[in-house]
């Protein structure tokens, strides 16, 4: 007998089979299932990562402003220790 007809011959006795359909029901409603609460999990510890990392920025902002009330610069300026760029005023 060929391969293809006895392959045909087993799905359609499995798709016939009310016990093996119940069974691959089942299962598809459980993989279902763990897929929908493994997202979950994955979601919320990305969640949880995004939020340590917004309150880790945001002590770090702190740290950097100056304690007189006065707000930090936007961007730091540019520190230059070469001699070609330091200027002596004429005495």
């Amino acid at each position: 007998m060929p391969a293809d007809f006895i392959l045909g011959a087993a799905i359609g006795a499995a798709a016939a089979s009310p016990k093996l359909r119940q069974a691959v029901r089942r299962g598809l409603i459980y993989g279902m299932g763990g897929l929908l609460i493994a997202y979950d999990r994955l979601a919320a510890g990305a969640q949880a990562v995004a939020q340590g990392a917004r309150e880790a920025a945001a002590s770090s902002r702190e740290a950097v402003a100056p304690k007189n009330g006065a707000p930090a610069p936007a961007t730091p300026e540019p520190v230059s220790s070469s001699p070609e760029t330091t200027s002596v005023a004429p005495a």
